[in-house]
């Protein structure tokens, strides 16, 4: 979805692939004392010891992705 959202904003096809996996670093360096946001953690629900939690937080990213991806062809359909 991540790399969706890239494509949609980025004309270049290079940036879309690579950007999704620099984001996820980014994300996973910035966000290393927060276990409840950072994406790592995420991956194993028993990492937060809460299944439903970390189901939740990955909801909410995939939610966020699927409005920049929306926003973006709105923006794309309006310049033609």
């Amino acid at each position: 979805m991540a790399g969706l959202a890239f494509a949609v904003w980025l004309p270049n096809k290079y940036v879309a692939l690579i950007a999704p996996f620099v984001l996820y670093e980014a994300m996973w360096l910035a966000l290393g004392k927060i276990p409840v946001l950072n994406p790592i953690y995420l991956m194993r629900g028993d990492d937060l010891n809460n299944y439903p939690l970390s189901g939740f937080m990955e909801c909410i990213y995939i939610l966020l992705a699927s409005f920049v991806v929306m926003w973006g062809l709105k923006r794309r359909y309006r310049n033609g």
